[in-house]
């Protein structure tokens, strides 16, 4: 299984590269941080492979730091828009108020085509990238659920 998952992150790395988004490898060769743009926005995400679960995950960094009094109401977003998902979700980390965006490619030890890694890769950025907008009106004040029905209306 130790094969499957080297060859796991070998392909995810070289689908990386040839999108030309910078890559760096941290972790003992089981996270990689990746500098990734987009038509409006710079995005920093990370990419991991579980050796034992055979699965990769691509997590974008959508905010960095929730302040404490606004962290309620973005749960509350986090909420409203994951139960609209098909495909991911957002998440509010308790310890260090990042928003992350994760979506997930299980291999199951299997090897998995560039597409596959292109398709997790870029549906979680075009996700990230359609909702930061409300999530930056939540930061400053606004509304969950008007923030959230306001991006769903542009679609």
């Amino acid at each position: 299984m130790g094969g499957a998952v080297s060859t796991l992150l070998a392909q995810a790395t070289a689908w990386f590269k040839s999108q030309g988004w910078p890559a760096e490898v941290l972790k003992k060769g089981a996270v990689v941080r990746l500098f990734v743009s987009t038509p409006t926005r710079q995005w920093q995400a990370l990419a991991q492979v579980f050796e034992k679960e055979t699965l990769f995950v691509f997590l974008t960094i959508v905010a960095r730091s929730v302040p404490r009094h606004r962290e309620a109401a973005v749960l509350e977003w986090v909420n409203q828009i994951n139960t609209k998902l098909w495909l991911g979700n957002f998440q509010l980390e308790a310890t260090d108020g990042v928003v992350l965006f994760r979506t997930s490619l299980d291999s199951r030890g299997k090897s998995v085509a560039a597409e596959a890694f292109g398709s997790t890769c870029l549906q979680n950025l075009a996700t990230a990238e359609r909702f930061a907008g409300s999530l930056e009106q939540v930061l400053a004040g606004g509304e969950p659920q008007a923030a959230v029905e306001a991006t769903l209306r542009k679609r």
